[in-house]
């Protein structure tokens, strides 16, 4: 199971100082955003799913394709995506990564899997299905500094689930091993890639 803790703690080193607001593209009904809330003046989300109603100042029902329609260029001093993109076909992906960077004021920061991760509908959300993948190589040709998240990518499958038994003991290595993947993204599970270059 995922850590929301520890990618608040990835979060705040990259937006902190100097961020006073936040957009977050694809929110859900759980953001990490709630670990940090206080420190920031104002926070949006953004979700296509109804059920998705998060932890932010203000909400829009709406495609992450179309932020562009609600949000200004250099609106926000910070746009997160958490585990977004993948659930895009790769130009789909690519198109807004472009937009959030027009949006971002001064820096941008996208969690997605390692390389292209099968999973299919859950919870009811049939916005859930992955339909492709990154790498870090990717994200650095970008111009992305690219950390490893949720320990080794052998570990776990779809949903981020253990893949072996005792799950809870392969939990507990995955956790133990999770700030050490910090420095070897290409063979974590998650990839925290981020960009601070709109100064």
């Amino acid at each position: 199971m995922q850590k929301p803790k520890f990618l608040a703690y990835e979060l705040r080193k990259i937006i902190f100082p100097g961020c006073k607001t936040l957009l977050d593209v694809g929110c859900g009904e759980n953001s990490v955003v709630q670990f940090f809330k206080p420190n920031l003046q104002k926070t949006v989300g953004v979700d296509i799913f109804a059920k998705s109603i998060g932890i932010h100042d203000t909400y829009i029902k709406a495609n992450a394709l179309d932020i562009d329609k609600y949000f200004k260029p250099r609106s926000f001093d910070c746009v997160i995506s958490i585990d977004v993109i993948e659930h895009l076909e790769k130009n789909q992906a690519l198109e807004l990564i472009k937009k959030m960077e027009r949006i971002a004021k001064k820096c941008l920061v996208i969690q997605t899997p390692n390389g292209f991760l099968r999973q299919g509908p859950e919870g009811g959300n049939p916005y859930q299905v992955h339909k492709c993948g990154f790498t870090a190589d990717e994200f650095r040709k970008m111009g992305y500094k690219v950390k490893g998240m949720d320990g080794p990518k052998f570990l776990r499958g779809e949903c981020a689930k253990i893949r072996y038994k005792p799950e809870i003991l392969f939990s507990v290595l995955a956790n133990i091993l999770d700030p050490v993947y910090r420095y070897f993204p290409e063979a974590s599970f998650n990839l925290l890639a981020y960009v601070k270059r709109f100064d």
